[in-house]
Parts: structure tokens; sequence; C-alpha cells
């Protein structure tokens, strides 16, 4: 959540990277935020950027 405080968007590559984890484990991740309806994404496929709500 501090990164995307810090900037303000950001893409499941630098989760990935950040935290040194798989693309599924940022997956993960990225879909319990979103249940929890902390953040949103913006965006298709690469292209996809999560924005907090």
């Amino acid at each position: 959540m501090t990164l995307l405080e810090e900037k303000k968007h950001i893409q499941n590559k630098d989760i990935q990277e950040m935290l040194s984890i798989s693309p599924q484990a940022s997956y993960k991740i990225i879909r319990k935020l979103k249940n929890k309806e902390l953040i949103k994404s913006t965006g298709n496929g690469r292209n996809t950027e999560y924005i907090l709500k």
C-alpha cells in the first residue's frame, strides 16, 4: 500500500519486482486488495494499473 501511496498507480510487475515474487503471487495480493475494495483497476491486459479507491 505504501508504494501505491507514493506512486498513485502501480502495475503487477511493480509488485513482483518490489516483493521479489512470482506473477501468480502478485495476482493473489491484487485480488485480495480488490476484494477488500482497497484498490481498483484501470486498463486491460499488460496495461492494467491499480490505484487506491
